[in-house]
């Protein structure tokens, strides 16, 4: 799959479910662990955006807004 999670507990997983609604190009990743993500990682070409061009390989850390 393109898509990984790094949790907290060290393990690293795939969304089970990616939600995405409407037309604002962002992606819910859906995961059945308990453990909080720390990190989330794509690789190059998984997804395009409106205008067909594909993305890079690109990791993000998850930050909580509570």
């Amino acid at each position: 799959m393109g898509i990984s999670v790094l949790l907290e507990s060290g393990d690293r997983v795939h969304p089970i479910l990616l939600g995405d609604d409407d037309r604002d190009n962002h992606v819910i990743a859906c995961l059945s662990e308990t453990s909080p993500a720390i990190s989330v990682s794509v690789v190059s070409g998984h997804f395009h955006d409106p205008g067909d061009d594909v993305n890079h390989e690109t990791s993000v850390e998850v930050v909580s807004g509570l």
